[in-house]
C-alpha cells in the first residue's frame, strides 16, 4: 500500500482533523466528516455507524483522546453529546486518534458478541445488508480485500481528491440532506460483548505525562498503558479501574490452541478499553489501553481473575466462563 496516502490513513487524518475543529457537538462532527465517510464506505462496501466501521470493530473501539485535549473528569462528555454511546468518539470533546485496521500480526484472541459471532453495532436500513463483518471469508480475505480497495483509492487520490472542509460539505450535500443520508444507530445503540472484565489499578506517575494500568500478581514484564477519555486522577494518585482486552496479537500461529510447553517465551500485545459499571450488565467506556510483552501464563491469569472476581450482585454468575468470559453491554 502507499503508506501515508492509503485510504486508511485518509480516514485517520480526517477523524483527527474534524475532531480538532470547533464544532458544537458530536452530531456536527459526524455531519462534517460524512462526506469523507461516504467515500470510504462506497470504496470498502461496509457499514458506518457513529464514527466507526463494521469491519475490525474491536480494534476501532480502542480509539483514544489526544492528551492535549483531554478534559477534567465530568467535562470530557458534554451534555449535548450524550446522545451518542460512550463507545463512539462522537461522545467526547477534543482531538481523537483512531487506530488502523490492517493488522501487522494475526489475532490470537478477540472478543465476540453474546452469540459468539463478530462484535457489531446495528444501524437502521443498512446499505449493504450487513454490519457483522461476514462478507469476507476470513481474516486473510478481509485484509486482501481492504488492501485492494485502498490501492484503488490511492489511484483516485493521486488524481486530485482533497479532504473537504465542513463548509464545502454543506454546500455539496445541502446540510440537512447530509444528515438524513448518514446512517443512524438503532436505539439504544448498545454493543453486546462477550469478554473478560478485569480489575486493575490506574496510576498517574508524577511528571511522566503517561497513565499506567497495574495488575498485581502477573509474573512477567507485561506493560499496560492507559489513555483515559477524561482526567480521572491527579498526579501520584491511584484508583481501581475495570478494563477489557478487546484484541490480542501474537507471532505464534494458533496461539490459543498450543500447549503451555510450546509457548515458552511467547508474548502477546493488543488493545482494550477501560470501563465503568452503570447497572446490571451495562458498562460505559471511560478510556482505552494498549499492552505489550504479556506472557501466555499472564494472559490466562487475567482471564482467571475475571472468573474469580467478586461481582457484588451484578448478575454475572450464569453468564460467564473461563474461555469466553462474561456477557455485558457497552453503552
Amino acid at each position: 500500500m502507499g503508506g501515508d496516502h492509503s485510504l486508511e490513513q485518509l480516514w485517520r487524518s480526517a477523524v483527527a482533523f474534524y475532531t480538532q475543529c470547533s464544532l458544537t457537538n458530536g452530531a456536527d462532527k459526524l455531519l462534517a466528516i460524512w462526506g469523507v465517510a461516504k467515500l470510504v464506505r462506497d470504496a470498502l462496501h461496509e457499514e458506518f455507524g457513529a464514527g466507526l466501521w463494521a469491519e475490525q470493530l474491536p480494534e476501532q473501539l480502542a480509539w483514544r483522546v489526544g492528551a492535549t485535549t483531554r478534559m477534567e473528569k465530568g467535562f470530557g462528555r458534554p451534555k449535548e453529546q450524550l446522545e451518542f454511546p460512550s463507545w463512539s468518539w462522537a461522545s467526547v470533546k477534543g482531538e481523537v486518534k483512531v487506530g488502523g485496521r490492517i493488522l501487522a500480526e494475526p489475532r490470537c484472541y478477540v472478543v465476540t458478541g453474546h452469540d459468539g459471532e463478530s462484535v457489531r453495532f446495528t444501524v437502521e436500513e443498512p446499505l449493504y445488508g450487513r454490519v457483522d463483518g461476514k462478507k469476507h471469508g476470513g481474516q486473510e480475505d478481509l485484509v486482501e480485500f481492504m488492501k485492494r480497495s485502498m490501492s484503488a483509492w490511492e489511484t483516485r487520490e493521486r488524481e486530485g481528491f482533497v479532504i473537504p472542509g465542513p463548509g464545502s460539505l454543506h454546500r455539496q450535500h445541502g446540510g440537512q440532506s447530509a444528515r438524513n443520508n448518514m446512517p443512524v444507530l438503532v436505539k439504544p445503540g448498545t454493543i453486546a460483548i462477550m469478554g473478560h472484565i478485569v480489575r486493575g489499578s490506574l496510576e498517574r506517575p508524577k511528571g511522566s505525562g503517561k497513565w499506567e494500568l497495574k495488575v498485581e500478581g502477573l509474573d512477567d514484564n507485561g506493560r499496560f498503558e492507559a489513555f483515559p477519555d477524561e482526567i480521572l486522577l491527579k498526579e501520584e494518585e491511584t484508583a481501581e479501574c475495570d478494563f477489557v482486552v478487546l484484541v490480542a496479537y501474537s507471532g505464534k500461529e494458533g496461539y490459543e490452541s498450543l500447549q503451555e510447553e510450546d509457548l515458552a517465551g511467547a508474548v502477546c500485545s493488543g488493545v482494550g478499553i477501560m470501563v465503568e459499571h452503570v447497572n446490571h450488565a451495562n458498562y460505559r467506556r471511560i478510556g482505552s489501553l494498549t499492552f505489550s510483552r504479556l506472557s501466555f501464563k499472564s494472559w490466562h491469569e487475567l482471564r482467571r481473575r475475571c472468573c474469580q472476581r467478586e461481582r457484588g450482585g451484578q448478575g454475572f454468575s450464569d453468564l460467564h466462563n473461563l474461555t469466553e468470559g462474561q456477557k455485558f453491554w457497552l453503552q
